[in-house]
């Protein structure tokens, strides 16, 4: 269904853009560029959206407090990146034998300020690391896992 086979759709839609690529030759196929962008951004937008309602929907049946479907009122951000930082890592010392560092910040978890990093001594994050203290994030957890699961991973 829509919802468990994501993956086969997007190699499928490589695959074919590819073929058309190699068929048409590298100058025909850049003059309609352009047009095939335009209709594959508008599937997977259409895509992301459907998935969105049906998942929301399904999971909207549960009833627990500070959820409402799939959308979360109290997302911590700082634990979704150190996870996704932490395989991202993982994935880079499988591929190529090493894996950056990756620091959090902001979330008020432990927080060395001897510890390397790109914030300036006398920065109001350097002094005071907390962004959280009493904030909510509301969002869906599982799109902000995928974000930065892709972000972190090209930056490795």
């Amino acid at each position: 269904g829509i919802l468990e086979d994501s993956t086969q759709v997007v190699r499928t839609l490589g695959h074919g853009v590819t073929e058309v690529r190699e068929a048409m030759g590298e100058k025909r196929y850049e003059d309609v560029r352009k047009e095939v962008d335009h209709i594959l951004d508008r599937f997977f937008i259409k895509r992301i959206g459907l998935r969105f309602l049906l998942q929301h929907y399904i999971e909207a049946a549960e009833t627990r407090s500070g959820v409402s479907g799939i959308i979360h009122s109290d997302v911590q951000v700082g634990r979704i990146l150190r996870a996704e930082a932490q395989e991202a890592r993982r994935k880079c010392r499988e591929l190529y034998g090493v894996a950056p560092e990756v620091v959090v910040v902001g979330d008020g978890e432990d927080f060395d300020p001897a510890m390397p990093s790109r914030m300036s001594p006398g920065s109001s994050l350097y002094e005071n690391p907390n962004l959280s203290y009493d904030r909510q994030f509301t969002y869906v957890p599982i799109h902000l896992q995928f974000s930065c699961s892709v972000l972190l991973q090209n930056a490795c």
